[in-house]
């Protein structure tokens, strides 16, 4: 488990929002969950979001995201006006996300490949090397 405050520039204000997110692995079901509430004006606006990430049941290249959230406006006037812009806010974001992760995932892939092939490369010369030095062994007579 991985707690955090995470704070960030909000709309393009020089003000910093904070927000708490606590991460959880579980290795056995192979599942991240992360959830994530707001602390700045969190007496008048409440989110709590939480996601989760878990293997899809019938294909092992997929992955399943589900994602909720609790929006709470206490306090203010116009208060279902302000839950539905942040709804909206919400269902814009959630497409980011998903692109940010889709674009992690393709990064690490493409590492991964990269490394594979200098590892390949390395072996194949160190193979090469050996080779050379056990011909020279057999050759060359022992002092």
């Amino acid at each position: 488990m991985v707690f955090a405050i995470l704070g960030a520039h909000y709309a393009g204000t020089d003000a910093t929002c904070f927000g708490s997110e606590v991460s959880l692995v579980d290795p056995k079901s192979k599942t991240l969950e992360l959830r994530t509430t707001n602390l700045t004006l969190h007496d008048y606006l409440s989110i709590d979001e939480t996601l989760v990430y878990s293997p899809h049941p019938s294909n092992k290249n997929h992955t399943l995201l589900k994602q909720e959230a609790s929006i709470n406006v206490k306090g203010l006037p116009l208060s279902g006006y302000l839950e539905g812009v942040v709804v909206g806010n919400i269902d814009n974001n959630a497409g980011k996300g998903r692109q940010a992760m889709e674009w992690a995932i393709s990064n690490i892939k493409s590492e991964m490949e990269e490394l594979a092939k200098t590892a390949q490369t390395v072996s194949l010369t160190a193979q090469k090397e050996l080779t050379k030095t056990m011909q020279f062994i057999d050759t060359e007579p022992y002092c």
